[in-house]
């Protein structure tokens, strides 16, 4: 055979095992991944081909007939790894989110074992330098799937804990299935149960769409991520900076909103006070109201701008006053239809008693969660709750119409939840600015926060000492805001979005850009005319207050907590028990958080939501700790006793909280008598 033939049918011989290999990967998929297969099993290739460059036996992807990878596909893929080892490699530090130091400051059980735990610890603030990257990656995210040589290069030479294939463009991962071994690449992975490989693949609706599958993934490898997950960018193309960038740029405030055991349980403890109060619930919104516009009435210094757009529509809009609003709204003399409260700590009752019209504020209806203090509802005379989707109150009593997701974490968040959940069509904000032009310009004029003498409502001090951000304002520009109200402008996003084909919400505050709004000048405001809904306000709050009798039966509270008792007890008995078959060093730490934040989020979440949200965070908290405080211990000696000293404390915490939960649920509810209902925040 002459040397031409034999490299022709060389080349042949390679062009057929790619075809092979894409049969094979579809039959791997068909059993592994029945999506992947059933996507893919006839998909035809059209914007791209699959090429072999004969100089170097590679195939290659080209687009319009031009190699994606200058006709280097393979070098390409070792020169990204090559830059990828050197930024992370074994012994190198790194800084994401830090461990907790201080922060657990209540006088409650929780926080009291976590602060007693950090103080065993041999890093504190003094001593951290970073998180030390160990000999193997918890988890790495391939951004970009490509020719995939890069990710047959990491994964085969190192040890992955967690892969997630990212790939938006499903023409990219269809060209893969030639080139790559999907099988032998998972199989590793499927064989160890303490590792995962996960695929995401496209197209997306929307930028939000694709974020949304991301960062679901994220969430479920609490803490890895935000601790140490780590990206490659494939390509270095734009499309996976953005999804970068903005999963760093969540971290912060992902972190923040995590929620623990005593503040879960303060919450029950009110809930049930309520019920007893014999508060009434919200009930369905009657269809010829939705017509009436809303004012959701925030603090923020914008709100002077727009008080006397506010005024001369009184009668005409429902007026919802926001939490701490009512004060600049008492201010101008202003006097809403509805006052909407959120916290369930009495910082709520102290910002309303420093009001000193107190009979002007009791005789407006109120509206709140299930758990708040149950002395701001007896505070005022008409009222009625709703329960808060992602809080346990849900799960023991909760039901379609009363329940209102994405309300939180501030009191505008929880207004634009629950006045679109009841269907209204046209939702105004005034004053929810979600950041500051202005440091010493944090409130609305007349605000508590500027002329109080109470401790807990001063907010000067802890405003300068937060980490600010820049984020867009909505007039140009930029403003700072904190990680706090980021979440809250990024949730009141999610919110608007999921009703944007039932309602519209008009933006009248002029400080962040909200995705989603239409923002509307003094001008373009008062170009809009507004009829006369007096009528139609009345009947709303005769419906939902004022002639309201739709009760939680007392003789059901019994049976709901008996049920998430037993959920308690089953599963912090599971958790202690994995936590038990540990070894102590840090690959087994990783592997074991790794696995249980896994079964929350996969088993748990699906099955029984709320209940995942009433106990995921104390999880995650002890977790955070652990792991963070052993990323960051150099010493082999100290490391294995840290992991020892956490993993009996966490199981010991683990063990004593049905027991506790138990002492706190089962009593008589009376407001004189309980201690939790005195306090500002939770208690042992």
């Amino acid at each position: 055979m002459s040397t031409s033939i034999a490299y022709a049918q060389e080349n042949i011989d390679i062009l057929e095992s790619a075809q092979a290999r894409k049969i094979k990967n579809l039959a791997f998929f068909k059993s592994f991944h029945p999506g992947i297969y059933n996507r893919f099993f006839e998909y035809k290739l059209d914007k791209y081909c699959v090429s072999l460059i004969t100089d170097n036996n590679q195939l290659d992807i080209l687009e319009d007939g031009k190699s994606i990878y200058d006709n280097m596909p393979i070098s390409k893929a070792k020169e990204e790894v090559y830059q990828f080892k050197q930024a992370y490699s074994e012994g190198k530090r790194l800084r994401t989110i830090s461990p907790p130091w201080d922060g657990y400051i209540y006088p409650s059980v929780f926080h009291t074992a976590c602060r007693n735990l950090i103080l065993k610890s041999p890093i504190n603030k003094h001593n951290y330098q970073g998180y030390i990257i160990p000999d193997f990656y918890p988890l790495i995210a391939f951004n970009g799937v490509g020719a995939g040589y890069h990710i047959d290069l990491l994964l085969t030479n190192n040890s992955v804990l967690n892969a997630l294939i990212f790939e938006p463009d499903e023409e990219m991962f269809a060209a893969s299935l030639y080139i790559q071994d999907w099988e032998d690449l998972c199989r590793p992975f499927i064989d160890n149960p303490e590792r995962s490989i996960h695929f995401i693949i496209g197209p997306f609706i929307n930028q939000q769409q694709t974020y949304a599958h991301y960062f679901k993934y994220m969430i479920e490898h609490c803490p890895i991520y935000p601790l140490t997950t780590l990206f490659i960018n494939h390509r270095n193309l734009k499309s996976s900076k953005m999804i970068t960038e903005k999963v760093n740029e969540d971290t912060n405030a992902f972190a923040s909103i995590w929620g623990f055991y005593d503040d879960e349980i303060y919450q029950i403890n009110n809930c049930l006070h309520n019920v007893n109060l014999e508060v009434p619930v919200i009930v369905n919104n009657q269809q010829d109201l939705v017509d009436i516009p809303v004012f959701i009435i925030g603090a923020g210094p914008s709100l002077d701008d727009r008080i006397e757009d506010i005024r001369k529509n009184k009668g005409k809009a429902l007026i919802i006053s926001c939490g701490s609003a009512i004060h600049t709204l008492y201010h101008h003399n202003i006097k809403p239809d509805i006052q909407l409260e959120l916290e369930s700590h009495l910082i709520t009752m102290r910002s309303l008693e420093e009001l000193k019209d107190q009979e002007w504020v009791k005789d407006i209806p109120l509206i709140g969660p299930s758990q708040l203090a149950p002395t701001v509802f007896n505070y005022f005379k008409n009222k009625a709750f709703y329960f808060k989707g992602e809080s346990v109150t849900t799960f023991l009593f909760g039901r379609k119409g009363n329940i209102v997701d994405k309300g939180t974490p501030s009191c505008a968040n929880a207004g634009i939840s629950v006045f679109l959940n009841w269907g209204f069509k046209n939702l105004y904000l005034f004053g929810v600015d979600f950041g500051y032009k202005d440091l010493n310009n944090h409130h609305a004029k007349g605000s508590v926060y500027y002329d109080t003498e109470q401790e807990i409502l001063q907010i000067e001090e802890d405003l300068n000492k937060e980490h600010l951000m820049d984020i867009d304002c909505v007039t140009g520009g930029k403003i700072k805001s904190t990680a706090f109200m980021f979440t809250c402008k990024r949730t009141a996003e999610n919110s608007i979005q999921t009703y944007e084909n039932k309602s519209r919400v008009y933006n009248c505050s002029d400080g962040a850009h909200i995705p989603n709004t239409i923002h509307l000048t003094r001008e373009k405001f008062n170009d809009i005319e507004i009829q006369n809904n007096e009528r139609k306000i009345e009947r709303f709050n005769d419906l939902q207050f004022y002639q309201n009798r739709n009760k939680i039966e007392k003789s059901t509270v019994e049976k709901r907590i008996g049920i998430l008792e037993h959920n308690l007890t089953e599963l912090t008995s599971y958790l202690s028990k994995e936590l038990g078959k540990m070894d102590f060093d840090l690959y087994s730490l990783t592997a074991k958080i790794n696995q249980l934040s896994n079964f929350m989020e996969t088993r748990i979440k699906p099955e029984i939501p709320p209940f995942y949200h009433f106990i995921r965070g104390t999880v995650w908290h002890l977790f955070y700790i652990g792991y963070s405080h052993a990323l960051s211990i150099s010493d082999e000696k100290e490391l294995r006793k840290w992991i020892r000293t956490w993993n009996i404390e966490a199981i010991r915490v683990f063990n004593f909280l049905p027991g506790h939960f138990s002492s706190v649920v089962h009593k008589e509810y009376d407001l004189e008598t309980d201690h939790w209902t005195w306090t500002y925040e939770p208690s042992d």
